[in-house]
């Protein structure tokens, strides 16, 4: 399970107490999910090679 996910499980079960006055950070996957935005999505990089030596 994602760390996110199981922080915002822990808070919404009440297992995490939150006060009122506190602030919480929070990283950019748990804004995209809170603000139901999702980021957008990258092109495919094409074709690459892995350079290796043998021998």
């Amino acid at each position: 399970m994602p760390s996110y996910a199981k922080f915002l499980k822990d808070i919404l079960t009440n297992k995490k107490k939150i006060e009122d006055d506190e602030t919480i950070m929070l990283t950019a996957e748990c804004s995209a999910i809170l603000q139901n935005d999702m980021p957008p999505k990258l092109k495919d990089p094409g074709s690459f090679s892995i350079p290796c030596v043998i021998g």
